[in-house]
């Protein structure tokens, strides 16, 4: 696995030797394992593998070599950057069903740190969902919802990348079925293209350029004579990078844009830190995220990341009432809790009340019941009730039982600090580092 160390960052890989044949398997992933919704390519001798760059900010690669194979590649971090223009596309039912939203989109905005995309009355962005909800990109119309809504015509089924382009796959909502269906057709591109041609090949080389392709994301190799490989790529601005491709060298020389020398990158999952939390960022959705908080908050030099379980990703299907409904349970939960606590404190006013109270009229009610029982005696009958009788029994009964019954149980439900457990996307912010001990579920370390 290959990791940038940010969620701002992506991964952009450049072969250099290439060599699979049909028998072995070179495949490669977005994300940190194995998944087919993130598969960016399976490689070899018929699709040659040349210059890639990840939507996210890891990169993972399933090597099998079945015989003496080998392939030769550098990499280096890369910002990510998203089209200023997107495009919807599908070459299924939606493109009939929804060909007004097959138009481009422009930049207007951004909500939950990701850009707003707007054409007309319809918009592409990721929609705000509550505690224990995986958020995503959705495409709708301000007919019935504005961005950030969870209702949607279309919906993006990955965990929110930085750019809609990223998304693996989409479905939609069917009007002739009534219910959400997949199409693998449907996506949404860049809508950019380089003005200019690619830079000129270098001495010694050829391109293999066909003279039209200049959209986003085109990439141009040149193969020297030597057997070394150069490229050049139309960005998200619409310049191609770099302007001028190098001179060729020798093959055997490579240049690494590797992570700095003052920085080694080192999460370890099953593992939580101790150390002085700075602070605890709520909601976060990814190990990046939780390290670029760490990045942007002066001090911090450790995390530990409490993942968000795969099992809680709001389902592709849940309406707006479904999302308010769940809302409204948390919401009666914290109300019954609140309620237990109320209900505990009352334990303690009702003993000591009756103990204070009750001891002393038995002490002396027997010796001296003749001289004023009608004022009180349950308080002090035998000293002095005739001069001060209402200030007496109104103090002791009533200090005793206000103070401590007042204080003690008013200390638990909301007094000092108690220990909150982390729960699934937290992310906590470290300046030192202490003992490690494991605990499942969580990552902790840091990155560059």
């Amino acid at each position: 696995m290959v990791h940038s160390g940010g969620g701002r960052l992506a991964i952009e890989i450049s072969v250099t030797t290439f060599n699979v044949d049909a028998g072995s398997t070179l495949k490669v992933y977005e994300g940190s394992s194995e998944s087919d919704s993130g598969l960016i390519g399976d490689y070899n001798n018929a699709n040659v593998m040349g210059q890639i760059t990840s939507q996210t900010s890891s990169v993972f690669i399933k090597w099998t070599n079945s015989a003496s194979n080998k392939f030769k590649a550098t990499w280096r971090k890369v910002a990510i950057v998203c089209c200023s223009s997107v495009k919807i596309q599908s070459s299924s039912i939606p493109a009939t069903m929804y060909s007004s939203m097959m138009v481009t989109f422009t930049e207007d905005g951004e909500i939950n740190n990701r850009p707003i995309y707007k054409a007309g009355k319809y918009w592409i962005a990721v929609k705000s969902v509550s505690a224990g909800f995986v958020p995503s990109w959705v495409a709708s119309t301000t007919d019935f919802a504005e961005p950030g809504s969870g209702s949607a015509l279309m919906f993006g089924q990955s965990q929110a990348p930085k750019c809609p382009t990223a998304v693996a796959s989409w479905s939609f909502f069917s009007q002739t079925s009534g219910a959400i269906e997949d199409d693998a057709t449907l996506k949404v591109v860049c809508d950019v293209t380089c003005d200019a041609d690619p830079p000129a090949a270098p001495a010694d080389s050829t391109s293999d350029w066909d003279l039209t392709s200049k959209g986003v994301g085109t990439v141009v190799a040149y193969s020297c004579t030597s057997g070394d490989k150069k490229y050049a790529k139309c960005e998200a601005d619409g310049q191609w990078s770099p302007s001028t491709v190098p001179a060729c060298g020798d093959p055997g020389t490579v240049v690494v844009t590797a992570p700095p020398t003052t920085c080694t990158e080192a999460f370890t999952e099953g593992k939580s830190l101790s150390g002085k939390v700075e602070k605890t960022v709520t909601l976060v959705q990814t190990l990046e995220a939780c390290w670029a908080h760490c990045s942007s908050t002066t001090g911090c030099k450790f995390i530990n990341y409490f993942h968000v379980s795969s099992d809680r990703e709001t389902p592709v299907e849940m309406e707006e009432d479904d999302l308010e409904r769940a809302v409204e349970l948390e919401e009666s939960e914290l109300e019954l809790k609140v309620e237990d606590r109320k209900k505990k404190p009352s334990k303690k006013p009702s003993k000591k009340p009756s103990k204070k109270p009750s001891k002393k009229p038995s002490k002396k009610p027997s010796k001296k019941p003749s001289k004023k029982p009608s004022k009180k005696p349950s308080v002090k009958p035998g000293k002095k009730p005739s001069k001060k009788p209402s200030k007496k029994p109104s103090k002791k009964p009533s200090k005793k039982p206000s103070k401590k019954p007042s204080k003690k149980p008013g200390k638990k439900p909301g007094g000092g600090k108690p220990t909150v457990k982390p729960s699934e996307g937290d992310c906590q912010l470290l300046s030192s580092k202490g003992k490690t001990t494991s605990k499942a579920g969580v990552t902790s370390g840091r990155g560059c």
